[in-house]
């Protein structure tokens, strides 16, 4: 499923998308978005991506998407790199332009949590 706010109709929190248990891949981009915290109950989510979410908010809720594989929080304030190591079968995050990104010792800490060979940017 792919959300993309406009102006108009900004996309400001999830809620609903709870009730999609099946879901496997969110991409929601270029929004207004406040709140994320209804993706926890995606369980079965493997691609997350709520990049250009600038607004900070609660990333909590990433530690219950155990199968997640991919996630990009790009362009989002996202700072806090201990919340990735709950994700098992991650294989690719993208960091870029968040405060972790300017930090090279966190992005090196990022680096080492995923399998090897796989890739953090």
């Amino acid at each position: 499923m792919m959300l993309h706010s406009k102006p108009t109709t900004a996309v400001k929190d999830l809620s609903g998308l709870e009730e999609l248990k099946k879901l496997k891949v969110l991409v929601c981009f270029d929004g207004k978005l406040q709140d994320a915290s209804a993706v926890a109950g995606l369980t079965n989510l493997e691609v997350l991506s709520i990049s250009g979410a600038a607004t900070h908010f609660d990333f909590s809720f990433l530690a219950k998407l155990k199968k997640l594989r991919v996630l990009d929080l790009s362009f989002t304030r996202f700072a806090e790199p201990d919340l990735l190591t709950s994700f098992p079968a991650l294989q690719k995050v993208n960091l870029g332009n968040t405060p972790l990104a300017e930090n090279e010792s966190m992005v090196a800490e990022v680096k080492a949590m995923l399998p090897r060979g796989e890739r953090v940017r």
